[in-house]
């Protein structure tokens, strides 16, 4: 993972919610995480990373530099990708409590994702005593209570090594 990416991923992102640099590259060179983005010129336009793993693909983080938004750059992102895939796609969003939070949701919901009714929380990288509430959306449907609590379960061990 070169600099430029992980620089711009701790300007997208709350601290609390970056995987250590070591740990992302481990899982990169292990082969269970992948990088996508898409550049202009030298400049990294947007970020993908993800997991593809053995049933289900989960979305770790989405992001798009701040001199690209308002163009629409996320949306064929999550487009293309999401086109390309034949497992379920899983992602995080957090809880919503505010007006930003519920624009998050709402711009997945235009994707195709559902919002799955199941709560649960994550583990802060920067304090791992403190957590985030958080929802799983889902593509292309929606979780029961069995898949969801199944999910919950894969996702902390696959992608969180609880």
């Amino acid at each position: 993972m070169n600099d430029a990416l992980y620089a711009l991923m701790k300007e997208l992102f709350d601290e609390n919610e970056i995987r250590p640099r070591e740990q992302l590259e481990a899982f990169i060179n292990e082969g269970l995480c992948k990088i996508e983005t898409t550049m202009q010129e030298e400049t990294i336009e947007s970020l993908l990373i993800y997991f593809d793993l053995d049933d289900y693909i989960f979305i770790d983080y989405l992001g798009i530099n701040p001199k690209f938004h308002g163009l629409g750059l996320g949306s064929k992102v999550m487009q293309d990708f999401l086109a390309r895939q034949t497992k379920l796609v899983l992602l995080e969003v957090e809880k919503v409590d505010n007006e930003l939070k519920q624009r998050r949701v709402n711009f997945y919901e235009r994707l195709g994702l559902t919002l799955n009714d199941g709560d649960y929380e994550m583990l802060s990288y920067l304090d791992p005593s403190q957590t985030i509430p958080m929802k799983i959306m889902s593509y292309p449907k929606a979780l029961n209570d069995e898949e969801f609590e199944g999910y919950v379960k894969k996702i902390k061990h696959d992608v969180y090594l609880l």
